[in-house]
């Protein structure tokens, strides 16, 4: 997929940084049952949205039926940060269309780590069925170098105790990128887990060379970023955090594009800054 998710480094603000795993879209499969129902099998897409220079992300979540494809679930909302010594609190607050407005609350310690959420609040509508209480949680890992979410949902409904309703193996098919100023890069770039990549080509290079960064000019990097021991690929697969430049900015946004849409990279775990 196309990356374009594109936001200011400057503009993510520090609250975020713990909750930066669960930013991007994300897609993938799930069942779903409960005492009350048959079970299903469900197809789940949802976003988290970097807001500039806001301790928020927004969120978008839609389920389909597996074989129809027809609309199940949709919900919508946000997901606050608020600051820690250790990590942050996180408020997700909800509103979804069967008339069920929630509100979880959690506490994560590192970019990475999973998410509990358990409702501080629950309110439904006078036609809504009874719900009195919800429990999201959101687990990451990898699988072969792709972000994977795994989400399940608890509730206690139509007088059943909580128990878990949802589960849902996701996969990132789409992570942000990060807009970065060159006064920025130096401050970056000393980190073990960033590495500079140089997308101009050649000519370019050996008239301005950047000692710090790996070169990998625009050709070369369309034909070999995806292949097993090529310069791109070797630096981005060991660090997390990869910086594209260039001359003006557009070969590095397009190199990333280009790497964020390939099928070996889909989801890649790490995070892409553009150097403008």
């Amino acid at each position: 997929m196309c990356s374009r998710m594109a936001a200011p480094a400057s503009s993510v603000h520090p609250a975020l940084k713990p909750l930066m795993a669960i930013v991007g879209q994300w897609s993938g499969v799930g069942k779903g049952y409960y005492p009350t129902i048959d079970s299903f099998e469900y197809r789940e897409e949802c976003t988290f949205e970097i807001q500039t220079k806001k301790p928020l992300l927004s969120y978008q979540q839609r389920t389909f039926h597996a074989s129809s494809g027809a609309v199940l679930h949709q919900e919508s909302g946000w997901l606050r940060a608020v600051p820690k010594e250790h990590g942050c609190r996180v408020e997700l607050v909800v509103a979804d269309a069967t008339g069920v407005s929630s509100i979880l609350e959690g506490d994560v310690t590192e970019n990475g780590a999973p998410i509990t959420l358990t409702s501080a609040a629950v309110a439904t509508s006078g036609s809504c069925k009874e719900v009195n209480a919800v429990e999201s949680r959101f687990e990451f890992s990898f699988d072969n170098g792709v972000p994977c979410m795994k989400r399940t949902l608890s509730m206690a409904a139509v007088g059943q105790e909580l128990q878990q309703h949802l589960e849902c193996d996701l996969r990132r098919s789409k992570a942000p990128v990060l807009q970065i100023e060159a006064s920025e890069v130096l401050e970056r770039i000393g980190n073990e887990d960033t590495v500079l990549l140089d997308v101009r080509e050649m000519r370019e290079t050996s008239v301005e060379p950047l000692s710090m960064a790996v070169a990998v000019p625009m050709g070369e990097a369309c034909a070999t970023w995806t292949s097993d021991g090529s310069p791109a690929h070797e630096a981005i697969f060991n660090h997390k955090h990869v910086i594209v430049t260039c001359r003006s900015g557009r070969r590095s946004q397009a190199a990333i594009d280009y790497f964020m849409s390939s099928t070996a990279s889909d989801g890649a775990p790490f995070q892409f800054y553009n150097a403008v």
